[in-house]
């Protein structure tokens, strides 16, 4: 399994393992099979979950409102969904959609990772 999917087009699923109260907010890098990231917020009244969301929502590049917590409100195995990433940050290593098989909602339980093919997507690698 992947620390990423995508669910279409235009909707990522990212699996993250988060580490409150850290000295710095940042994307470190695979950590077993899901995203590292490190955010200064104290994990105390979901304060980590919040900031975690707008965190992400800044480095992909989209508003708060499209960043939502799937899975994973009282650990730190997160699973976040973005709808329409406008950029994707190198640290996340995350790879486009591929233009072949888009990957529906249905099919989410049966498919454990998404497969990339061919030349990086223009809309997020300039």
């Amino acid at each position: 399994m992947s620390h990423f999917l995508w669910k279409d087009d235009a909707t990522l699923i990212l699996n993250c393992h988060v580490q409150p109260k850290a000295s710095r907010n940042a994307l470190v890098g695979l950590y077993g099979k899901h995203l590292k990231v490190q955010i200064s917020a104290p994990p105390i009244d979901g304060k980590a979950d919040s900031y975690l969301l707008k965190y992400i929502a800044g480095e992909f590049g989209v508003a708060q409102r499209q960043v939502t917590l799937l899975r994973g409100e009282s650990s730190r195995q997160k699973t976040l969904e973005i709808t329409g990433p406008q950029k994707i940050p190198k640290a996340a290593m995350v790879g486009p959609p591929s233009e072949n098989s888009p990957i529906h909602a249905t099919e989410l339980s049966r498919t454990p990772c998404r497969a990339t093919s061919g030349s990086l997507d223009s809309r997020f690698y300039p």
